[in-house]
């Protein structure tokens, strides 16, 4: 293992920008004056600023504020701003604030400590005006549904819960710093469990996008009459728009060439949900430095809407707009991040106005209603005041909406109306169309999947229809069962070859539910996979691959793929989840002294971490340390009481302790809070069946057959329950 981590630290670690290649926003101004200027009163630049007079937006006049049993205090020492407030052992303790977060429309603050952390305050200030609600704090776990976009109601987050702001979810090192301020180096100590986080600009400055600049000012304070490549940047994200009409009724045109696909990698680096790979450089592709992800169920909606903060770039992917070439500046002034035109007059630089706005089309007299983006991209509110569009600019369908239970643009003004009545008023307005809008039809076969029933036929489909775009067919990959599939190895090794590293990212995934020679005999094929988010994945599904069984030049492709994918997860080791990456990796290969390392460096991290409690206790069971398992186990359920995961594996436990009335309670607790998952469904049948809660169990079952359809298990299962 020394070796190996001498190799890797020799031979693998990203190439960091030095600080000395930056040369600072401020040595933009002279040369490019307006664009300084739409930056210099942008959300970018007040990303992130130290707490002054001028930064700081919220009332610090002694102002109290009472959440759940805390009442904190915000006042002024002089020039400093100060709160007192509940620590980590939940009592009132004065932190000082050292920096503002963000600025429209909420500001959050930023406190240090000793260890190098900067955590983030959960009780927020609403920066909008007091006619829309604002001048006032708030937090962002609110105890009224309301705030909460759509969720249930929470109850009051207090220093035992993972969410409170002392804990690694408000951690700004590792959750936030990367997209908040410009060169930075996150700096973590396994051993001291410390940082030592570094930045060039603390905020978003204009390296952060179009990179290390010294060269380029250097050359722009030459005689030089030649100009460098991208006038000495490593990468432009210039992108200018090359329209053309497709036909002559001239109702849509679309960009006939796209010269830089390159910008909207850059803008995904934070407008994303992913991991990160390695330290941010904006000349480098998305794929190499992250690993997006995909239109997952706790993420999105079925239909592909955004349903948990997922930043824009997954639903963007899906659009029309992006496959006919659409970038983000086409639509955003890339420095004020302002809408380029007010209103529709966005949309129309593309979309004839007098075709699209107009009442024919959209069928509404009043200004709001006429507005392309409430019928197109539908808003959820995050963080209690943050309304955000899905950028999958979607035709609305208000059945399938009503069907898969996400957002739809038509009930959601119309309240007092139903779905029928909404999908009758736009079939009558499409009537005369001679290709009606195509509907998303994964939809419904996604939320099958994820609710664990069989969709592999339909999924295959999706996955090679050339007419989705590319994250739907690898969302539709990314569900499928290969050992399901009909025995048809070669439908996933199609996939595998898809031109679309996105694709191939799903496929891989898919594959890890396979035993790891069957995985072998997919992937061996793909060792040289041109990709990194694809070979990380790859490394990880190969984890437990038995390397005597091959050849020394394969052993060795597969070892370098092992080095990659460790030197990838280390990177953000100040993060609970990829210790715990770690240690499944590390459990794969039958290292289980390794693996149990780096769960407990995850509990370290983070004492109540649900995925490092649970598998840690698997790791007992599976070690002969069963007994030890349990109060893991407990602990979980205790920390994550809304989970599905710690009450299932608890019950699991109570079964091989062979306490059935104690498993039925936890497995009636995971079937409470989804009772669509079928393997909850089907345990908690058994349990009641040995039990002999027979008539119980039969009712169950066939409840679960009559709402969620067909499963083979379950119809032999009732039928022996009816015998």
């Amino acid at each position: 293992m020394a070796t190996l981590w001498i190799v890797l630290c020799l031979t693998l670690l990203s190439p960091f920008v030095v600080a000395s290649e930056y040369a600072g926003s401020e040595s933009c101004q002279q040369c490019h004056q307006q664009a300084y200027q739409d930056w210099s009163t942008s959300h970018h630049q007040a990303a992130m600023l130290k707490a002054t007079d001028e930064s700081v937006q919220g009332d610090f006049n002694n102002t109290s504020f009472t959440y759940g049993k805390i009442t904190s205090t915000f006042y002024r020492k002089g020039k400093e701003f100060w709160v007192k407030t509940d620590n980590a052992l939940g009592q009132l303790e004065d932190f000082k604030i050292s920096y503002t977060f963000g600025v429209f429309p909420l500001q959050q603050y930023i406190v240090d400590f000793d260890d190098g952390r900067k955590q983030v305050l959960s009780i927020i200030w609403d920066s909008r005006p007091a006619s829309q609600g604002g001048q006032r704090w708030y937090h962002l776990y609110p105890e009224h549904e309301s705030l909460s976009h759509g969720l249930p109601a929470q109850s009051a987050v207090d220093f035992n819960d993972p969410f409170h702001w002392t804990g690694t979810q408000f951690n700004w090192n590792t959750r936030c710093a990367s997209c908040h301020s410009t060169g930075l180096v996150n700096k973590f100590d396994v051993k001291t469990n410390t940082f030592n986080t570094t930045w060039n600009e603390i905020n978003v400055s204009c390296e952060s996008c179009h990179g290390a600049g010294k060269d380029h000012i250097a050359w722009a304070h030459s005689d030089s009459q030649v100009s460098p490549q991208h006038f000495g940047f490593k990468h432009t994200i210039s992108n200018p728009a090359l329209w053309q009409y497709p036909n002559t009724h001239h109702r849509i045109k679309y960009r006939s060439s796209s010269n830089n696909p390159h910008q909207v990698d850059v803008c995904a680096h934070c407008h994303s949900r992913r991991q990160e790979l390695s330290q941010w450089e904006p000349d480098r592709s998305f794929a190499e430095q992250h690993i997006p992800r995909l239109i997952e169920a706790e993420l999105y909606y079925p239909d592909g809407q955004m349903l948990d903060e997922v930043y824009v770039y997954g639903s963007f992917m899906q659009s029309k707009m992006h496959a006919n070439g659409v970038v983000c500046s086409d639509c955003h002034n890339p420095h004020s991040l302002a809408l380029k035109k007010p209103g529709n007059q966005v949309c129309s630089q593309c979309h004839n106005p007098d075709v699209f706005d107009t009442v024919a089309h959209h069928h509404h007299t009043n200004d709001k209603a006429s507005q392309c983006v409430n019928c197109h991209m539908t808003e959820t509110t995050y963080m209690g005041v943050d309304a955000r569009r899905d950028h999958s600019f979607r035709v609305p369908d208000p059945l399938l909406s009503h069907q898969v239970g996400s957002p739809d643009a038509c009930t959601s003004c119309h309240t007092e109306q139903t779905p029928a009545w909404a999908t009758k008023k736009i079939q009558a307005w499409v009537a005369d169309l001679q290709k009606p809008p195509q509907k998303p039809e994964f939809a419904t076969t996604f939320m099958a999947a994820d609710q664990g029933i069989n969709k592999d036929k339909a999924l295959l489909n999706i996955a090679n229809d050339g007419g989705y775009s590319a994250i739907v067919r690898a969302s539709a990959a990314l569900r499928l069962s290969p050992v399901q599939v009909d025995n048809d190895q070669q439908s996933i090794a199609d996939l595998l070859n898809d031109e679309s590293w996105m694709i191939r990212l799903g496929t891989v995934r898919s594959s890890m539910q396979l035993p790891v020679l069957q995985r072998w005999q997919l992937l061996s094929a793909h060792l040289d996979e041109p990709v990194r988010a694809v070979r990380y994945e790859i490394a990880r599904a190969l984890a437990g691959l038995p390397l005597y069984q091959l050849t020394k030049a394969q052993s060795d492709q597969v070892q370098m793929l092992y080095k990659e994918f460790i030197t990838d997860s280390e990177f953000n080791s100040g993060m609970p989840d990829m210790q715990v990456i770690l240690g499944v990796f590390s459990l794969n290969q039958q290292d289980t002294h390794s693996a149990e390392t780096y769960f407990r460096q995850a509990l370290t991290i983070a004492p109540d971490y649900q995925d490092a409690l649970l598998n840690l206790a698997d790791l007992y069971r599976a070690t002969g340390r069963d007994d030890k398992a349990g109060d893991l186990l407990k602990l979980a359920v205790k920390e994550h009481p809304n989970a599905v995961d710690p009450h299932y594996a608890l019950a699991l436990w109570y079964i091989r302790q062979k306490s059935l009335p104690d498993a039925q309670v936890e497995l009636q607790k995971a079937y409470e809070i989804q009772p669509g998952f079928r393997p909850t469904t089907l345990a908690l049948a058994l349990v009641m069946e040995q039990l002999n809660q027979r008539e119980k169990a039969y009712k169950l079952v066939s409840s679960w057959l009559t709402t969620y359809g067909s499963d083979p298990q379950l119809e032999q299962l009732r039928q022996r329950l009816g015998d």
